[in-house]
């Protein structure tokens, strides 16, 4: 005889069909017994959904990179006075270093707090537990590489910049 089991949740079938075969039941996933004929237009789709990632991931990051620049300009006053009271370069590098690597932790660790308390149904925003369901540690991971990366050469990019003029056009300089 032939039996179906119905799951109402979609991230649970790999779990239920390794608990049938366990249980030493043949099972047959019927996704996986479909024919697609509409293969050529799923590889396009999936080639488009890859630009469009793409263009996003980078507008995110090109709009980042300004928002960044905008806040460190705004830091001017700061490393110029430091720099005029006889910083070096190295030291004003790993200055600006300490504080961007500091405002990326509490941020991403701010976030962390967020997504668990979402997760925890402190605050109960469906979508977003949805969409947070998805992600795994490895994706935190990730993310967390990245903007550790960025934020390096954010500030390796800003303490060049920052000696690129003297002290005095620096300390003046616009927003």
């Amino acid at each position: 005889y032939q039996s179906s089991v119905f799951i109402k949740d979609e991230k649970q079938i790999e779990d239920t069909i390794a608990s049938l075969e366990n249980m030493e039941l043949k099972t047959m996933y019927v996704k996986d017994t479909l024919v697609n004929e509409n293969r050529e237009n799923e590889s396009m789709n999936t080639t488009i959904m890859a630009f469009i990632v793409s263009v996003v991931i980078v507008s995110l990051f090109i709009l980042s990179y300004f928002i960044i620049k905008i806040i460190l300009k705004s830091r001017n006053v700061y490393f110029s006075t430091i720099r005029m009271l006889g910083i070096t370069r190295k030291n004003a590098k790993q200055l600006l270093k300490i504080e961007l690597l500091t405002v990326l932790h509490i941020a991403f660790l701010l976030v962390i707090i967020f997504c668990i308390s979402i997760l925890n149904n402190w605050i109960n925003i469906a979508y977003i537990k949805d969409l947070l369901g998805y992600l795994q540690i490895y994706d935190y991971i990730y993310i967390y590489i990245a903007l550790l990366i960025i934020s390096i050469l954010i500030s390796n990019r800003y303490s060049k910049q920052l000696f690129k003029k003297s002290a005095i056009n620096t300390y003046t300089e616009e927003v």
